[in-house]
């Protein structure tokens, strides 16, 4: 799976990006179909103690079919550990396929501030109808 996004303005309280996705995701059912997304979001960043607020809308295929969900996520920066960031999400998608029941993610996790501009996060996702997952995710913010 390959992803990118990309966000203006970078350094601000309130930031806004697009994002695109492409390849294979897990689809209820546990079957693996070729997917697309593009999104649209705002973030908003409270200074101290940190605290970043997510919203976003996106719409895509998962093997053909339209599908198209909301997301709301919440992440605080440990203060007495600035490099460390614990997050929250919850997802709904829904299918344009009227034998598709709706999916609801809720994804929780922590995150690595490292060098050279990127994070490694790492988080469990529980998906339902389904079951759960472990991710790693490496993000690269390019100045």
């Amino acid at each position: 799976m390959i992803s990118a996004r990309v966000g203006v303005p970078t350094f601000r309280d309130v930031r806004y990006g697009l994002s695109v996705l492409t390849g294979s995701v897990t689809v209820p059912g546990d079957r693996r179909v070729t997917a697309w997304r593009m999104a649209g979001d705002a973030v908003y960043r409270y200074h101290e103690p940190f605290t970043t607020v997510q919203g976003e809308f996106s719409f895509g295929a998962d093997g053909g079919q339209s599908v198209w969900g909301m997301l709301a996520g919440l992440a605080q920066i440990l203060p007495s550990h600035p490099r460390w960031q614990v997050l929250v999400q919850t997802r709904r998608w829904l299918s344009a396929d009227p034998h598709t029941s709706a999916t609801t993610e809720v994804t929780a996790g922590v995150g690595r501030a490292l060098p050279y501009l990127m994070t490694l996060r790492v988080l469990l996702r529980v998906r339902s109808p389904g079951g759960g997952s472990l991710m790693a995710q490496l993000h690269y913010y390019a100045p």
